[in-house]
C-alpha cells in the first residue's frame, strides 16, 4: 500500500462519514500529525474534493460529482427518479426536484415542471439547504449530531426579506 494514498483515503472517508469536522478532528481520528492533514486538506480544498466551510470545518465538495458525473450514484439517481418525479409532479399538480445535499449545499439533480408556473431552480446547480425547502426537507432528515453541527455553522446569510437566519428558527422548520 502507499502510505500517503492511504492518508488521503483516510482522509476522504473521515470528512465524507462525518462532515463538516475540523482539521484537528481529521488528525485525530486519521491518526496523522496536524501539518501532514493540512497539506493533505489543502491539496483536496484547492482541487475541490473538499470545501472550507465556516469556522475552519470541512466537507466534501462538488469535484466528486464531476470525476464520477457519468457512472455515479448520483447519474443512476437522475436516471431512475426521472419517471417517478414526473409521476409525482402530475399527481401533486406542482413542480417536482430531486436534490442531494452535498456539504452546505443541494444539487438538484432533476427539475420535473408542472404547468406554466415559473420556478428558480434548475438540474446541476447548488444551493444553500438553510434556505430551500428541499434543503430543509434534507436537513431535517439528517442523524441529530450532524444536523447540530449544520446548525452551529452560522452565520447564515439573508438572501432574500424572507430567508430565515437564525439557527433556532431553522430548526424549528424542519419539522414544520
Amino acid at each position: 500500500m502507499v502510505e500517503l494514498v492511504d492518508k488521503v483515503l483516510d482522509i476522504l472517508e473521515r470528512v465524507g462519514r462525518a462532515a463538516p469536522c475540523s482539521l484537528r478532528d481529521i488528525s485525530e481520528e486519521c491518526r496523522i500529525p496536524v501539518s501532514t492533514a493540512f497539506r493533505i486538506v489543502d491539496t483536496l480544498t484547492c482541487r475541490g474534493y473538499l470545501v472550507a466551510e465556516k469556522k475552519g470545518r470541512y466537507c466534501l465538495g462538488s469535484r466528486w460529482r464531476e470525476v464520477g458525473e457519468n457512472s455515479s450514484w448520483l447519474k443512476l439517481l437522475e436516471e431512475v427518479g426521472c419517471r417517478p418525479l414526473m409521476s409525482l409532479a402530475r399527481a401533486a399538480r406542482a413542480h417536482a426536484h430531486l436534490a442531494v445535499l452535498d456539504g452546505d449545499m443541494v444539487t438538484y439533480l432533476v427539475k420535473q415542471r408542472y404547468g406554466r408556473g415559473d420556478i428558480h431552480s434548475a438540474e446541476n446547480i447548488q444551493l444553500e439547504a438553510y434556505c430551500t425547502a428541499i434543503g430543509k426537507m434534507l436537513l431535517a432528515h439528517l442523524e441529530p449530531s450532524e444536523q447540530n453541527a449544520y446548525l452551529t455553522s452560522a452565520p447564515f446569510i439573508r438572501l432574500t426579506s424572507a430567508t430565515i437566519i437564525e439557527p433556532r428558527d431553522i430548526s424549528s422548520t424542519l419539522y414544520d
